[in-house]
């Protein structure tokens, strides 16, 4: 089987393609993508119609773990690929299956090359030719481990029943640090340029309402956000984030426990990798005082500008304004010998 590999940055792992006619031993029939560390793969111009590994060899079934529209159970009955995916320790992924041909894509993530270790599995768009999404597969495990990525289809045989279709993954290290009110990452003001880096895209998601921050937001927030305490003694300061090419946001709120109704400056008026910033005035109390910033955005969890690298810069206000940071694109294309 032929195709395409992208890949974006780096990743940690290992993805292998395997038939699924020969599922119990895993034979390796693509390429192998070496993943390590942040960043994204592209598995492109597949074919679950190719005759490559195609027979109905898995199907969860009704009891299975495929979402359906509404969360019932969709079973799956169509032509099927299976993937293997190698993961180390600490390391979750996302995989987005993008058909290219108008047909109705299925698709599960097994634990091992079983039907019955199924771990999660989409099947909610009826309409052909829409992309499926499965999200937060975490490896939480001290050891790397294998997982089966299956892509299927409702239909058993037909036009809707397989085609041509890309594989992206996206993978980040876990990191629960900042992910709620309850492990808000700490920061100090005291006068001098704060800097820290961290990612969106290890954390859970916590949505807000379109009416955060008293409507100063033009939408909901859906992304995936972290959490910072900010204490400082000074008065008035500005937050400033520069995501690395994704669509941010920034929220201050004067309580964690009440984000939306203690909400005093946010910001979601740029495009993707522009810079958000909110300037804070708060009334002297005379003593040091703590906030509660959240670096969001508003596109979900399943879009790949919901979530990203970025840095998170206190400056004192009237300092000069920050840059927005210039970052490369795709580091690397790999492209298999075809001749």
């Amino acid at each position: 089987m032929g195709g395409k590999i992208r890949h974006t940055a780096t990743l940690l792992g290992v993805l292998a393609l395997c038939g699924a006619a020969s599922v119990e031993a895993c034979v390796i029939t693509g390429p192998l993508v070496s993943l390590d560390g942040f960043g994204s793969t592209r598995v492109e111009e597949q074919d679950s119609c190719d005759g490559v590994g195609d027979g109905d060899d898995h199907d969860p079934g009704p009891a299975g773990c495929v979402d359906g529209l509404g969360g019932g159970q969709v079973i799956q009955r169509g032509p099927d690929l299976v993937y293997r995916i190698a993961v180390d320790a600490g390391v979750e992924f996302d995989i987005s299956i993008q058909p290219t041909d108008a047909w109705d894509v299925g698709a599960y993530v097994l634990t091992s090359c079983q039907p019955d270790t199924c771990l999660i599995g989409k099947d909610v768009h009826s309409s052909p030719g829409i992309k499926e999404s499965l999200l937060g597969i975490r490896n939480s495990g001290s050891e790397p481990r294998d997982y089966y990525l299956v892509v299927d289809s409702f239909y058993p045989s037909g036009g809707y029943s397989c085609g041509a279709f890309d594989l992206e993954f996206e993978e980040h290290f876990i990191s629960d640090e900042g992910d709620e009110c309850t492990n808000k990452i700490p920061l100090a003001f005291t006068g001098d340029i704060v800097e820290v880096r961290r990612s969106t895209c290890g954390t859970q998601n916590v949505s807000f309402s379109p009416d955060f921050c008293g409507g100063v937001l033009p939408s909901a927030l859906y992304g995936r956000d972290v959490h910072f305490s900010l204490t400082s003694y000074d008065t008035a300061w500005t937050a400033t984030v520069v995501p690395d090419g994704w669509d941010a946001a920034i929220a201050v709120s004067t309580e964690c426990g009440d984000l939306t109704g203690t909400c005093v400056a946010a910001s979601d008026s740029s495009g993707s990798g522009e810079n958000e910033s909110v300037t804070v005035s708060l009334t002297d109390t005379g003593g040091a005082q703590t906030v509660t910033l959240v670096i969001d955005s508003s596109l979900d969890a399943e879009d790949p500008l919901g979530c990203g690298d970025f840095t998170l810069k206190i400056t004192p206000v009237g300092a000069a304004p920050v840059r927005p940071t210039s970052w490369g694109g795709i580091k690397a294309i790999y492209r298999p010998d075809t001749r």
